[in-house]
Protein backbone atom coordinates (compact mmCIF):
# COMPACT_ATOMS: atom_id res chain seq x y z
CA UNK A 1 0.00 0.00 0.00
CA UNK A 2 2.75 2.36 0.89
CA UNK A 3 4.56 1.81 -2.32
CA UNK A 4 1.54 2.43 -4.11
CA UNK A 5 1.01 5.80 -2.56
CA UNK A 6 4.31 6.54 -4.07
CA UNK A 7 7.01 5.96 -1.18
CA UNK A 8 10.42 4.08 -1.19
CA UNK A 9 10.77 0.55 -0.78
CA UNK A 10 13.12 1.19 2.58
CA UNK A 11 10.47 3.67 4.06
CA UNK A 12 7.12 1.25 2.94
CA UNK A 13 9.22 -1.19 4.86
CA UNK A 14 9.06 1.10 8.03
CA UNK A 15 5.57 1.58 7.60
CA UNK A 16 4.33 -2.26 7.19
CA UNK A 17 6.70 -2.86 10.27
CA UNK A 18 4.76 0.26 11.81
CA UNK A 19 1.41 -2.04 11.17
CA UNK A 20 2.55 -5.20 11.97
CA UNK A 21 4.16 -4.29 15.54
CA UNK A 22 2.01 -1.70 16.42
CA UNK A 23 -0.53 -2.02 19.31
CA UNK A 24 -3.47 -2.41 17.53
CA UNK A 25 -2.21 -5.86 15.89
CA UNK A 26 -0.49 -7.15 19.75
CA UNK A 27 -3.75 -6.21 21.01
CA UNK A 28 -5.80 -7.79 18.42
CA UNK A 29 -3.56 -11.49 18.58
CA UNK A 30 -3.64 -11.66 22.16
CA UNK A 31 -7.52 -10.66 22.81
CA UNK A 32 -9.11 -12.36 20.28
CA UNK A 33 -7.03 -13.81 17.08
CA UNK A 34 -9.97 -13.90 14.45
CA UNK A 35 -9.65 -9.61 14.98
CA UNK A 36 -5.98 -9.85 13.98
CA UNK A 37 -7.38 -12.36 10.81
CA UNK A 38 -10.05 -9.81 9.50
CA UNK A 39 -7.48 -6.41 10.57
CA UNK A 40 -4.73 -7.75 8.27
CA UNK A 41 -6.70 -7.60 5.04
CA UNK A 42 -7.00 -4.06 5.91
CA UNK A 43 -4.29 -2.46 3.89
CA UNK A 44 -5.21 -4.77 0.99
CA UNK A 45 -8.65 -3.12 0.83
CA UNK A 46 -7.22 0.28 0.21
CA UNK A 47 -4.65 -1.14 -1.85
CA UNK A 48 -7.50 -2.43 -4.37
CA UNK A 49 -9.31 0.35 -3.51
CA UNK A 50 -6.56 3.00 -5.04
CA UNK A 51 -5.72 0.74 -7.75
CA UNK A 52 -9.53 0.49 -8.79
CA UNK A 53 -9.66 4.63 -8.43
CA UNK A 54 -6.49 4.87 -10.90
CA UNK A 55 -7.57 2.39 -13.45
CA UNK A 56 -10.80 1.06 -13.21
CA UNK A 57 -11.71 -2.76 -15.02
CA UNK A 58 -13.60 -5.72 -13.73
CA UNK A 59 -10.66 -7.41 -12.70
CA UNK A 60 -9.82 -4.64 -9.99
CA UNK A 61 -13.38 -4.73 -8.87
CA UNK A 62 -12.79 -8.50 -7.85
CA UNK A 63 -9.41 -8.24 -6.37
CA UNK A 64 -11.49 -5.66 -4.05
CA UNK A 65 -14.56 -7.62 -3.43
CA UNK A 66 -12.65 -11.04 -2.93
CA UNK A 67 -10.28 -9.01 -0.49
CA UNK A 68 -13.33 -7.98 1.36
CA UNK A 69 -15.23 -10.89 0.93
CA UNK A 70 -11.46 -12.62 3.18
CA UNK A 71 -11.68 -10.22 5.91
CA UNK A 72 -15.76 -11.41 6.63
CA UNK A 73 -15.24 -15.05 6.49
CA UNK A 74 -11.98 -14.35 9.45
CA UNK A 75 -15.23 -14.17 11.78
CA UNK A 76 -15.19 -10.71 12.62
CA UNK A 77 -18.22 -8.53 11.10
CA UNK A 78 -17.10 -4.96 12.79
CA UNK A 79 -13.69 -4.68 11.09
CA UNK A 80 -15.62 -5.15 7.73
CA UNK A 81 -17.88 -2.09 8.98
CA UNK A 82 -15.04 -0.10 9.48
CA UNK A 83 -13.38 -1.08 6.19
CA UNK A 84 -16.45 -0.60 4.31
CA UNK A 85 -16.35 3.21 5.44
CA UNK A 86 -12.83 3.34 5.12
CA UNK A 87 -13.12 2.32 1.01
CA UNK A 88 -15.69 4.70 0.71
CA UNK A 89 -14.02 8.12 2.35
CA UNK A 90 -11.09 7.04 0.30
CA UNK A 91 -13.09 6.95 -3.11
CA UNK A 92 -14.83 10.20 -2.22
CA UNK A 93 -11.74 11.92 -0.95
CA UNK A 94 -10.34 11.02 -4.41
CA UNK A 95 -13.23 12.12 -6.52
CA UNK A 96 -12.58 15.45 -4.84
CA UNK A 97 -8.99 15.55 -4.63
CA UNK A 98 -7.47 13.91 -7.58
CA UNK A 99 -10.26 13.99 -10.14
CA UNK A 100 -9.69 10.44 -11.59
CA UNK A 101 -9.37 10.21 -15.44
CA UNK A 102 -12.32 8.20 -15.32
CA UNK A 103 -14.74 9.14 -12.36
CA UNK A 104 -17.40 6.92 -12.82
CA UNK A 105 -15.43 3.96 -13.70
CA UNK A 106 -13.77 4.62 -10.18
CA UNK A 107 -17.31 4.53 -8.77
CA UNK A 108 -18.59 1.57 -10.85
CA UNK A 109 -15.13 -0.43 -9.94
CA UNK A 110 -15.44 0.57 -6.08
CA UNK A 111 -19.06 -0.46 -5.86
CA UNK A 112 -19.25 -3.30 -7.44
CA UNK A 113 -16.37 -4.60 -5.18
CA UNK A 114 -18.40 -3.47 -2.16
CA UNK A 115 -21.25 -5.35 -3.33
CA UNK A 116 -19.58 -8.15 -4.38
CA UNK A 117 -18.16 -9.17 -0.76
CA UNK A 118 -20.65 -10.11 0.64
CA UNK A 119 -22.25 -12.20 -2.01
CA UNK A 120 -18.74 -14.53 -2.37
CA UNK A 121 -19.21 -14.92 1.64
CA UNK A 122 -22.85 -15.33 1.30
CA UNK A 123 -22.49 -19.14 2.67
CA UNK A 124 -21.35 -17.42 5.88
CA UNK A 125 -22.81 -14.17 6.11
CA UNK A 126 -26.77 -15.18 5.65
CA UNK A 127 -26.66 -17.78 8.44
CA UNK A 128 -24.67 -15.26 11.07
CA UNK A 129 -27.49 -12.78 10.00
CA UNK A 130 -29.91 -15.13 11.15
CA UNK A 131 -27.95 -16.09 13.88
CA UNK A 132 -28.35 -12.06 15.29
CA UNK A 133 -31.92 -11.79 14.35
CA UNK A 134 -32.97 -13.01 18.33
CA UNK A 135 -30.56 -10.92 19.77
CA UNK A 136 -30.31 -7.60 21.10
CA UNK A 137 -28.53 -6.36 18.04
CA UNK A 138 -31.45 -7.04 15.64
CA UNK A 139 -32.82 -3.53 16.10
CA UNK A 140 -29.80 -1.61 16.76
CA UNK A 141 -27.83 -1.19 20.17
CA UNK A 142 -29.09 1.22 22.91
CA UNK A 143 -26.10 3.52 23.65
CA UNK A 144 -25.27 2.79 26.99
CA UNK A 145 -25.08 -0.84 25.84
CA UNK A 146 -22.42 -0.29 23.33
CA UNK A 147 -20.08 0.02 25.80
CA UNK A 148 -20.13 -2.19 29.09
CA UNK A 149 -17.18 -0.78 30.75
CA UNK A 150 -18.37 2.55 29.83
CA UNK A 151 -16.95 5.01 27.13
CA UNK A 152 -13.12 6.53 27.09
CA UNK A 153 -12.86 10.03 28.73
CA UNK A 154 -10.00 12.27 28.46
CA UNK A 155 -8.69 10.46 31.99
CA UNK A 156 -8.59 6.78 30.60
CA UNK A 157 -6.86 8.18 27.39
CA UNK A 158 -4.33 10.00 29.55
CA UNK A 159 -3.69 6.52 31.13
CA UNK A 160 -3.11 4.93 28.55
CA UNK A 161 -1.01 6.63 26.57
CA UNK A 162 1.11 7.79 30.08
CA UNK A 163 0.89 3.86 30.86
CA UNK A 164 1.84 2.35 27.82
CA UNK A 165 -1.34 0.12 27.92
CA UNK A 166 -1.42 -1.85 24.69
CA UNK A 167 -5.56 -2.01 25.09
CA UNK A 168 -6.91 0.91 22.59
CA UNK A 169 -3.80 2.92 22.97
CA UNK A 170 -3.82 4.83 19.17
CA UNK A 171 -0.69 6.56 19.64
CA UNK A 172 3.34 5.35 19.71
CA UNK A 173 4.90 8.29 20.24
CA UNK A 174 8.22 7.64 18.28
CA UNK A 175 6.21 6.85 15.51
CA UNK A 176 3.83 9.49 15.93
CA UNK A 177 6.78 11.96 16.38
CA UNK A 178 8.08 10.61 12.70
CA UNK A 179 4.49 10.59 11.09
CA UNK A 180 4.63 14.69 11.98
CA UNK A 181 6.77 15.21 8.76
CA UNK A 182 4.34 13.33 6.47
CA UNK A 183 3.50 16.16 4.76
CA UNK A 184 6.65 17.40 3.64
CA UNK A 185 7.03 15.81 0.40
CA UNK A 186 4.24 17.48 -2.06
CA UNK A 187 4.31 14.64 -4.24
CA UNK A 188 2.52 12.62 -1.47
CA UNK A 189 1.15 15.22 0.51
CA UNK A 190 -2.35 14.86 -0.56
CA UNK A 191 -2.02 11.06 0.46
CA UNK A 192 -0.67 11.84 4.42
CA UNK A 193 -3.19 14.62 4.38
CA UNK A 194 -6.62 12.29 3.93
CA UNK A 195 -4.92 9.28 6.64
CA UNK A 196 -4.39 11.97 8.99
CA UNK A 197 -7.86 13.14 8.90
CA UNK A 198 -9.21 9.98 8.75
CA UNK A 199 -6.73 8.83 11.94
CA UNK A 200 -8.22 12.36 13.80
CA UNK A 201 -11.65 11.57 13.20
CA UNK A 202 -11.51 8.37 14.44
CA UNK A 203 -9.64 9.18 17.51
CA UNK A 204 -12.51 11.47 18.42
CA UNK A 205 -15.22 8.45 17.85
CA UNK A 206 -13.69 6.64 20.10
CA UNK A 207 -15.03 8.62 22.61
CA UNK A 208 -18.46 7.55 21.56
CA UNK A 209 -21.12 10.47 23.22
CA UNK A 210 -18.67 12.38 24.84
CA UNK A 211 -18.03 14.23 21.57
CA UNK A 212 -21.11 15.45 19.43
CA UNK A 213 -19.65 13.82 16.41
CA UNK A 214 -20.70 10.36 18.22
CA UNK A 215 -24.41 11.28 17.30
CA UNK A 216 -23.39 11.54 13.32
CA UNK A 217 -21.77 8.93 13.60
CA UNK A 218 -24.49 6.79 14.32
CA UNK A 219 -26.89 7.87 11.23
CA UNK A 220 -24.37 5.19 8.97
CA UNK A 221 -25.48 2.05 7.95
CA UNK A 222 -24.77 -0.59 10.61
CA UNK A 223 -22.83 1.69 12.89
CA UNK A 224 -25.43 0.81 15.63
CA UNK A 225 -24.89 -2.63 15.89
CA UNK A 226 -21.13 -2.20 16.61
CA UNK A 227 -19.99 -2.45 20.57
CA UNK A 228 -17.26 -0.64 21.95
CA UNK A 229 -16.69 2.92 19.87
CA UNK A 230 -12.95 2.45 21.16
CA UNK A 231 -12.20 0.05 18.64
CA UNK A 232 -12.61 2.23 16.14
CA UNK A 233 -8.83 3.21 17.22
CA UNK A 234 -7.76 0.59 15.05
CA UNK A 235 -7.96 2.81 12.10
CA UNK A 236 -5.93 5.60 13.88
CA UNK A 237 -2.86 3.23 14.02
CA UNK A 238 -3.14 2.08 10.40
CA UNK A 239 -3.07 5.97 9.85
CA UNK A 240 -0.06 5.99 12.59
CA UNK A 241 1.50 3.39 9.91
CA UNK A 242 1.34 4.64 6.96
CA UNK A 243 2.19 7.96 7.49
CA UNK A 244 5.53 6.75 9.21
CA UNK A 245 5.91 5.63 5.67
CA UNK A 246 4.92 9.10 4.22
CA UNK A 247 7.41 11.01 6.74
CA UNK A 248 10.28 8.66 6.05
CA UNK A 249 10.23 9.14 2.38
CA UNK A 250 9.64 12.75 2.68
CA UNK A 251 12.86 12.83 4.92
CA UNK A 252 14.51 10.91 2.12
CA UNK A 253 13.43 13.23 -0.64
CA UNK A 254 12.67 16.61 1.17
CA UNK A 255 15.43 19.82 0.47
CA UNK A 256 17.42 19.99 4.08
CA UNK A 257 15.28 22.89 4.90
Amino acid sequence: LCRDLGTSVAAALCGAVAFELGHAMADATVWVPIISGSYVWLPAALLCCDRAIRAPSVTRAVALGVVLALQLLAGFPQMLVYTYQLVTLRLLWELVTGRPAHPWGAMLAVGGGLLLAPCLAAVQLLPAIEATLPSVRSGGLRVEDMAVSGFLDWQDFRLNVGGHLATFQPLVVVACIVAAVAWLRPATSRHALFYGLVGATALVLAFGPNTPLFDWYLQLPLTALLRDPKRITWLTRLRVAVLTALALDALQTAAPA
